[in-house]
């Protein structure tokens, strides 16, 4: 697929679609913005470049050139102020995009990238030489302002304390298998079972209503209440007792 600029052409008839849909967020619009200024930066080469003939060179080539517009101070070796995380006058350090701001544009730009028709595994904002530019620009920026950057450490699951208490006298303990394996279950093969457990459940319902129903016919008793129609002043009362059906239900 052909890399194209912008995402959708405009039309005749877009306007008036596009007032309906919903306005896009504003992730969108800056990831919009950026694919526009890279793609007006390659139109600006000598010989202009086009998307295809885009590599990670350019890309790198590209960050170097938005630090002329940062706004972050990141002290040089020979700054008396170097390592200092709040300097108490300013000095002529050159200013710089900050390593965050970076690594925001690289993930909107790769993003854009696929979404204009490039391909994954082509990708120059996702290779190798781009992440250890920004890993080398975050520990530069580290040690200048002298404001580290913590990353997130994984955190390491606890052992249960079913599984550190010791046994009780009497009970079995169960040694783990060397090198066995929990298989992994396939998302399409839960599926496939979660419906055949619904489907075993609607079954035994449909069964066991079955059987309350022949229970309810079968236990069906038709009694008389001896004071049925006896009701003192009541005129045409006979006195004799009427047909009352009783029903008992046998619960399963």
């Amino acid at each position: 697929m052909a890399l194209t600029y912008g995402g959708a052409s405009a039309t005749g008839g877009g306007s008036s679609e596009g007032s309906s849909m919903a306005a896009p967020s504003r992730y969108e619009s800056q990831k919009r913005r950026d694919w526009t200024t890279f793609f007006q930066y390659l139109l600006n080469q000598k010989p202009p470049l086009s998307l295809a003939q885009c590599s990670e060179t350019h890309v790198l080539e590209f960050l170097k050139y938005l630090d002329q517009f940062g706004k972050t101070k990141v002290h040089l070796s020979t700054c008396a102020y170097f390592g200092h995380p709040n300097p108490p006058e300013p000095c002529g350090c050159p200013l710089k995009q900050a390593w965050g701001s970076l690594d925001a544009l690289i993930g909107r730009l790769r993003a854009a990238y696929e979404e204009n028709g490039g391909r994954p595994e082509s990708n120059p904002f996702g290779v190798g030489a781009v992440r250890i530019y920004l890993r080398e620009v975050r520990e530069d920026q580290a040690k200048a302002r002298g404001v580290p950057y913590n990353e997130k450490k994984k955190k390491r699951k606890r052992p249960s304390t079913e599984a550190n208490a010791s046994p009780g006298p009497g009970s079995a303990t169960v040694s783990p298998v060397k090198g066995h394996k929990r298989r992994k279950i396939s998302p399409s093969l839960q599926t496939r079972r979660r419906a055949s457990e619904r489907f075993r459940t609607r079954k035994k319902h449909k069964r066991l209503d079955a059987i309350c129903e022949k229970a309810f016919n079968r236990n069906r008793v038709v009694e008389a209440d001896p004071n049925e129609g006896n009701v003192p002043g009541f005129p045409g009362s006979t006195g004799r007792s009427g047909p009352v059906l009783t029903t008992v239900f046998l619960c399963i």
